[in-house]
C-alpha cells in the first residue's frame, strides 16, 4: 500500500469509487493506518481479544450479582441438589468476603487489560488528532464499553438469571479462588484489619456523648428522642431492674386441685401463671390459660391438669437486657423466672417488660395507666411506693438511673436502697438524706416500706464536707426544708 503523504489527497481505490470509501473511513483514520506498521489483520486480532476481555468483564460483574442476590430459599434447594455446579455454588457462597475478594481482583485484571488493549487501538486510529481530541475520544469510548458491556448488561442479565449464572460461573470462580489464593488471603486479611480499626473508633463513643447529641435534636420530635435515649440505655439495663418483684407474683400451687386453679385463672388477669410446689423457689414450671381451657373445653380429665405444665425458663438477675431479649427470641419464650445468685427465685420477667424500656408503657386492655403509683404533690416533690424500682424511679426523676449506683449496693429497689444507707430497719417519718435527694417514710407495713415522699434538694457547697446520709426524727427540720413546706 502506498503511503499518503497529504491528508486531503484522494486514496487509491481499485474500484474507482472514492464516494463510497469516503463514507466507510474517515481519510484521518486511513492516514493514520497507513502511517504506521499495523496490518489490518493485526487490529483484527486486536478487536477479538478486546470483545474476549469485555466478556471476562461482563461474566465477572455479573457474577458478583447472581451469587450476592440468592435468597436463603435458592440456597437452600442448591444444597438438596447435590450436583458438581450446586456443590461449588455452595462452597463458594460459605466464604463470601473470598467470593468477592476473587471476583474483584478478576475484574479489575480484565478491566485493566481492556483499558490498555482500547488505548493501544485508539492511539494508533487517531494518531493524526490532537492530543485533547485524542484524549476526549479514548476516555469517552471505554467508559461508555465499560460502562454499558461490562456493567449494565450482565448486571441486568444476571439479577434476572441468578441462578443460571452462579452455575455457568461456578467453575471460573472455582479455577480463579484457587489461583489467586494467596492473593485474595492478602486482602481479605487487610479488609479484616481495617474493619477492626473502624471498629475500635467507633466503640470509643460512650454513652454520655450520644445522650448530648440526642439532646441537640429538635425538641418537635421528642418522642422519637425519647425512644433512641431508651435504644442508648438498653443494653446497660439488668433484668432485676424491670423484673416483676417476688412479692408481686401471683402463682398456683402444683398441689391445688382444677376447680382451685380455674377459679383463680378465671378471677386472675394474667396469660400465663407460674406453677410452684411451695413457694417462688420452687417453681416447676407455667400453665397458659389457653392451655387450660381448651383442656376444660374438651373435658378432659381434670385431675391430671398437670401434664399441662410447661417447662420453666430460668435468667439471672444481672442478665443484660439485650441478652435476654435474644435468650427470649432463641428459646422462643415470654417469661422467665428471674434467680439470684443462691438460685431462689427473685422475680418474674416477661417479653413484654423488655420491650416497654424501649417503647414506653404498654397497657393492656383493663390495665390502669399509673403503672407504679407515683404522685407530684408539689415543687420538686413527689409520693412514692417503697417497692418502685430504681429504674422506674429515674423516670419520674427525669434522671439517668446510673445516678443510684453508688447508694444502691445489691438493691433495685427505692426501699432497698434505703435499707442499704440505713443498715437498719426503717420506720414511719424517718428521714435520709441521699445525694441531693431527701427520702421521707410515709408509710410502713411491719418490716415492709409502703409510701415514702421524695424532695429533690439543690447541691450546695457545703454537701461535699457532709455525710451523705442525715437519719432523724420526722420532728426535726431537714436541712434545706423549711417547717411550713413540711406542715404542707
Amino acid at each position: 500500500m502506498e503511503k499518503i503523504e497529504t491528508i486531503g489527497e484522494e486514496p487509491p481505490s481499485e474500484t474507482g469509487n472514492y464516494s463510497q470509501y469516503k463514507l466507510s473511513l474517515s481519510p484521518l483514520i486511513l492516514a493514520a493506518i497507513s502511517a504506521n506498521t499495523w496490518s489490518f489483520s493485526d487490529y483484527g486480532l486486536l478487536c477479538i481479544f478486546i470483545a474476549f476481555l469485555i466478556i471476562g468483564s461482563a461474566l465477572m460483574s455479573g457474577s458478583e450479582v447472581a451469587y450476592f442476590s440468592l435468597d436463603r430459599q435458592q440456597t437452600d434447594d442448591l444444597d438438596k441438589e447435590r450436583s458438581p455446579s450446586a456443590f461449588r455454588i455452595v462452597r463458594l457462597l460459605n466464604n463470601p468476603q473470598k467470593l468477592l475478594a476473587c471476583i474483584l481482583i478478576v475484574n479489575n485484571l480484565f478491566n485493566i487489560a481492556i483499558i490498555l488493549s482500547l488505548h493501544l487501538l485508539t492511539h494508533n486510529l487517531l494518531a493524526g488528532f490532537s492530543p485533547v481530541m485524542h484524549f476526549v475520544i479514548e476516555v469517552g469510548v471505554i467508559t461508555f464499553i465499560l460502562v454499558l458491556f461490562g456493567e449494565i448488561i450482565p448486571k441486568v442479565y444476571a439479577r434476572q438469571f441468578n441462578i443460571k449464572m452462579a452455575r455457568f460461573m461456578a467453575l471460573p470462580l472455582s479455577f480463579f479462588q484457587s489461583l489467586f489464593s494467596p492473593l485474595i488471603s492478602i486482602l481479605v486479611g487487610s479488609s479484616t484489619q481495617i474493619e477492626n480499626l473502624f471498629n475500635k473508633k467507633l466503640s470509643k463513643l460512650s454513652s454520655n456523648d450520644i445522650d448530648q447529641a440526642l439532646e441537640m435534636l429538635d425538641h418537635t420530635h421528642e418522642n422519637e428522642r425519647e425512644i433512641l435515649k431508651r435504644v442508648v440505655d438498653f443494653p446497660n439495663i439488668e433484668t432485676s431492674e424491670i423484673m416483676t418483684n417476688r412479692t408481686k407474683v401471683v402463682y398456683a400451687k402444683s398441689a391445688a386441685s382444677f376447680e382451685e386453679l380455674y377459679t383463680q385463672v378465671i378471677n386472675g388477669e394474667h396469660s400465663r401463671i407460674p406453677i410452684c410446689e411451695e413457694d417462688l423457689d420452687d417453681v416447676v414450671g407455667f400453665i397458659y390459660v389457653k392451655d387450660l381451657l381448651q383442656y376444660n373445653l374438651e373435658n378432659q380429665p381434670q385431675g391430671e391438669w398437670q401434664k399441662l405444665i410447661r417447662k420453666p425458663f430460668f435468667v439471672y438477675e444481672n442478665t443484660k437486657l439485650d441478652k435476654l431479649l435474644d435468650l427470649f427470641k432463641t428459646h422462643r419464650k415470654h417469661i422467665a423466672v428471674v434467680a439470684d445468685e443462691y438460685g431462689g427465685a427473685s422475680g418474674i420477667v416477661t417479653l413484654e417488660d423488655v420491650l416497654e424500656e424501649v417503647v414506653g408503657e404498654i397497657a393492656d386492655e383493663n390495665e390502669e395507666i399509673d403503672p407504679v403509683n407515683a404522685k407530684k404533690i408539689g415543687h420538686n416533690t413527689w409520693t412514692v411506693e417503697g417497692l418502685i424500682s430504681l429504674l422506674d424511679l429515674s423516670k419520674i426523676l427525669d434522671i439517668n438511673h446510673t445516678e443510684f449506683d453508688e447508694f444502691r449496693g445489691d438493691s433495685d429497689t427505692l426501699a432497698g436502697m434505703l435499707l442499704e444507707q440505713k443498715q437498719s430497719f426503717l420506720q414511719k417519718n424517718d428521714l435520709l438524706r441521699i445525694g441531693n435527694y431527701t427520702y421521707k417514710v410515709i408509710s410502713t407495713n411491719g418490716n415492709v416500706v409502703e409510701k415514702v415522699r421524695i424532695k429533690v434538694s439543690k447541691p450546695s457547697k457545703t454537701d461535699d464536707t457532709e455525710t451523705p446520709i442525715q437519719n432523724m426524727n420526722g420532728k426535726e427540720d431537714v436541712k434545706g426544708e423549711s417547717p411550713n413546706r413540711r406542715a404542707s
